[in-house]
């Protein structure tokens, strides 16, 4: 049996990721043939699988020497070749490979990215790639595929499926270590929270030398309608995000989600632009941003219950000039069991605040639906505070009658 070079082992285990920087004189290379493999049944990460390996040398002639190194695991297998010249010289490729995703981020996850660290993953990763060493130093290009995937956090309420992953990038140990050779896309069937559903995410982008992704597309449908993204740069050191999303005719049903505190239930469809950013240092913030009414359809809303919010207004009436009927529908309304036909509504997002120091702000024209007779109202819906914080609208007192 022939005895490696702990370099050698060294050396194939980081051409499987593309990401060698031995140098020339370290590498210590047998012009004998052989063969040498093992088990390795503890890791330093808890949890990790059994691994079998093996790696095999030949000669190749003319002063090369072929390297075979195979990593088996449970569900997973990696082989990588590599013919080289004593100097580190010669070439590498990734024969087969096979990565189940949920297996190793299960026990890659507590230790690298706790966040992950409930979440679940079904799918295989595949990698396919070669390219040149000279003199111990890589370059070349790594394919990176994933179809038919699943993420899903129980704990946290959200899943995504058939997600499906795939990009190539170029590296070179002289020079940029990575960058895209083609568009990185990542598409995503269906996506379901403890709010809302979408489906038909896509995202396409391009990773540059900068460390830099550039998003080139970014799209996905929602209570049948649409938000795309719109082409930004996205720094990865450090990481940050600012984002221009446009809405169009997305359905109110979903917006009820995100208003629990004002609003009950809501039929119609908006348009709008938001703007949201996030970095390490200030978490998740709100740009400024509108959204409208789209007139494609009748619209209507419920309010969330709220007793006194349109008739304690009413106080300084003379009750025997009150209508009793008008006062009625109105207090149903307030009370949510009185749907409200919806002439215009208008949102607003200000995230420095307005004169009244609020940070968001609904303007909705309506009128009562079903009680016999129409009784038109403005109402002001609004929220003071930091909507990453609040991400709910609280009604205010501003509610203003009409007449006929």
């Amino acid at each position: 049996m022939l005895r490696f070079s702990p370099r050698i082992l060294a050396l194939l285990a980081a051409l499987a990721v593309g990401h060698v920087r031995a140098r020339a004189a370290e590498l210590l290379l047998p012009p004998v043939a052989g063969e040498l493999g093992g088990v390795l049944t503890k890791f330093a990460l808890p949890g990790a699988p059994e691994l079998r390996w093996k790696i095999s040398a030949k000669n190749a002639g003319e002063g090369m020497m072929d390297y075979l190194m195979s990593m088996n695991t449970e569900g997973s297998r990696l082989s990588v070749s590599a013919r080289l010249g004593s100097n580190g010289s010669g070439t590498w490729r990734i024969e087969e490979s096979r990565v189940e995703v949920g297996r190793w981020l299960a026990v890659l996850a507590p230790p690298f990215a706790p966040a992950l660290a409930g979440m679940v993953a079904e799918g295989a990763l595949t990698i396919t790639g070669g390219g040149n060493l000279r003199q111990g130093k890589p370059d070349g290009k790594i394919r990176v595929e994933w179809a038919n995937g699943v993420l899903r956090d129980t704990a946290q309420g959200w899943a995504l499926e058939g997600v499906a992953l795939s990009g190539e990038f170029s590296f070179d140990a002289e020079g940029p270590q990575w960058a895209s050779t083609g568009p990185l896309e990542l598409t995503v069937r269906t996506i379901s929270t403890a709010r809302f559903g979408a489906r038909n995410f896509l995202v396409r982008a391009l990773l540059n030398e900068r460390r830099e992704v550039a998003l080139t597309e970014m799209r996905v449908e929602v209570a049948g309608g649409e938000i795309v993204v719109e082409p930004c740069l996205i720094p990865l050191v450090p990481p940050s995000v600012d984002l221009k999303l446009k809405i169009s005719r997305v359905g109110l049903q979903d917006i009820v989600a995100l208003v629990p505190a004002a609003l009950a239930d809501a039929r119609g469809r908006i348009d709008g632009e938001v703007r949201l950013s996030w970095s390490e240092t200030a978490g998740l913030e709100f740009g400024r941003g509108w959204l409208k009414l789209n007139d494609s359809e009748a619209a209507q809303v419920t309010l969330a219950p709220q007793p006194g919010l349109i008739t304690g207004q009413l106080k300084w009436w003379n009750p025997a000039r009150l209508w009793k009927p008008a006062f009625h529908v109105l207090s149903r309304i307030e009370l949510g069991q009185t749907p409200l036909a919806v002439n215009a509504l208008l949102a607003e997002i200000i995230p420095e605040g307005d004169v009244e120091h609020r940070t968001a702000r609904v303007r909705i024209n309506a009128a009562s639906r079903g009680e016999g007779m129409r009784v038109p109202l403005e109402i002001d819906v609004g929220v003071s505070g930091l909507l990453n914080q609040l991400l709910k609208l609280g009604l205010d007192d501003r509610v203003k009658l009409g007449g006929n």
